[in-house]
């Protein structure tokens, strides 16, 4: 599959453009949001799956203890958010490269943010199903 063919597969995301928006604001609307939303399912998935390793018992846990072993490992592990953030840029195309190596920092926190609301958000959604693949 094609680069070109995969951003045919990216889900529209609506914004409001003003011309106080920096590139790097522009590049989150334009370009990390859709992916973030065309790649949130693997994104709960892979970090189910690291909580599961480190705890069998996730399933288990309280709501309270399930969202803060989340939030730690999406915090501290950094695996972890390597390979997450591997799932976004992996989607990007080659005038994305030449900005996201640009603005690196930026975008990396950017990501990582947006990220972390994505999966604590949608989570228990994905749980069932990680649940019954264990």
């Amino acid at each position: 599959m094609s680069i070109s063919s995969i951003k045919a597969l990216l889900p529209e995301v609506h914004f409001e453009r003003n011309d106080s928006m920096t590139a790097v604001e522009l590049f989150n609307h334009e370009v990390l949001r859709p992916i973030l939303k065309f790649q949130s399912k693997a994104l709960c998935r892979l970090t189910l799956h690291y909580c599961f390793q480190l705890n069998p018992a996730y399933g288990t846990l309280s709501g309270t203890k399930k969202r803060k072993m989340l939030n730690d490992q999406l915090s501290g592990n950094q695996p972890l958010r390597n390979q997450l953030n591997g799932l976004i840029i992996a989607l990007f195309e080659a005038e994305d490269w030449t900005f996201y190596l640009q603005h690196q920092r930026d975008i990396n926190k950017r990501i990582q943010a947006m990220v972390q609301v994505r999966i604590l958000d949608q989570y228990e959604k994905h749980l069932p199903k990680i649940v019954a693949k264990d």
